[in-house]
């Protein structure tokens, strides 16, 4: 039995390339329109300078024109891709998003400080 559940974590743990999509499309949507708190809200909470960076990948988006195309690039794992999204002119710009949590985030800004094993403890 215990195997069972091991193996179905397992299946819940696979990045959904359908969710990744449209997450990526959302990307695109919110910083074509200069939206950074939509940008924020798509990305890792635990990452630094998301704002900045928000506003980096939204002004780069300016550029995009008409339709476009997303490809995608593995990084570490399929649970971390980089899509290059190319428009009709061929200006493009990209993104990182991660699989965390059965989720797929924007990777925005910078890594946090690496988290104290004595902070995740809980007190006693």
């Amino acid at each position: 039995m215990l195997c069972l559940a091991v193996a179905s974590c397992d299946n819940i743990a696979d990045p959904d390339m359908a969710q990744r999509d449209s997450v990526a499309h959302a990307v695109v949507d919110a910083a074509r329109e200069g939206d950074i708190q939509e940008l924020i809200g798509l990305s890792a909470n635990d990452m630094e300078a998301r704002e900045d960076a928000a506003e980096i990948l939204a002004s780069q988006a300016e550029s995009l024109k008409g339709d476009v195309t997303v490809t995608w690039s593995v990084r570490q794992s399929p649970d971390h891709q980089e899509a290059a999204v190319t428009d009709d002119d061929g200006d493009t710009i990209s993104f990182r998003l991660s699989w965390l949590q059965a989720k797929w985030y924007l990777i925005l800004g910078k890594a946090g400080p690496p988290k104290s094993p004595a902070a995740s403890k809980v007190p006693s």
